[in-house]
């Protein structure tokens, strides 16, 4: 028995991102991804962290899957409707997440000439369409292979704030430029 897909019927989500019995599709690294986050000043980098964002399960929308839209669809609320308020919009390409791999500190030993496998940590994205976000996806945390859904390492949890951070600042002018185009900023 097809189990009967549930339509969008939160008002004000434009139709081009209803999912419409479209199904889920692989991420390339040619790809990028669009997360809201919390708005900071205008002139102000991201500096260590991007201001409410999670950085597990972390919710973001691809580009190719919206070729219709704009990187500010991020902002539609598919909850309450409307337009999510005080956020601005970061952009993480595919591949340059793809290439964030890194140790845990916690595992590596000191003079050791390369960490072990299982100390290793890695970021994949997974696309997860919604009935009102077609093209919203998933970034997922990976340790030696496995998807991580919690951490207990706050020294691991930097390490992830400051690179995501560190990416998305070398578009955060053009993510400005185009919020400001398209009226979400002065």
């Amino acid at each position: 028995m097809q189990e009967c897909e549930q339509a969008c019927n939160v008002e004000g989500i434009p139709p081009h991102l209803h999912k419409r019995g479209r199904s889920s599709e692989s991420i390339g690294d040619g790809d990028r991804l669009f997360l809201h986050h919390d708005a900071i000043d205008v002139g102000a980098p991201y500096g260590f962290d991007i201001k409410g964002v999670r950085y597990l399960d972390q919710s973001a929308n691809s580009e190719m899957l919206n070729p219709d839209g704009s990187p500010c669809d991020v902002l539609y609320d598919t909850r309450n409707g409307g337009i999510l308020a005080n956020k601005q919009v970061a952009c993480l390409p595919v591949a340059e997440l793809r290439m964030l791999a890194f140790p845990n500190p916690n595992l590596v030993k000191k003079g050791a000439p390369s960490p072990p496998p299982e100390a290793m940590h890695s970021f994949e994205v997974f696309h997860d369409p919604m009935p009102c976000m077609f093209p919203h996806c998933e970034i997922a945390l990976f340790q030696n292979e496995q998807r991580k859904r919690s951490l207990n390492s706050s020294e691991v949890k930097s390490i992830i704030r400051r690179q995501f951070a560190r990416v998305a600042e070398k578009y955060r002018s053009d993510m400005l430029m185009l919020m400001r185009s398209e009226g979400f900023l002065e």
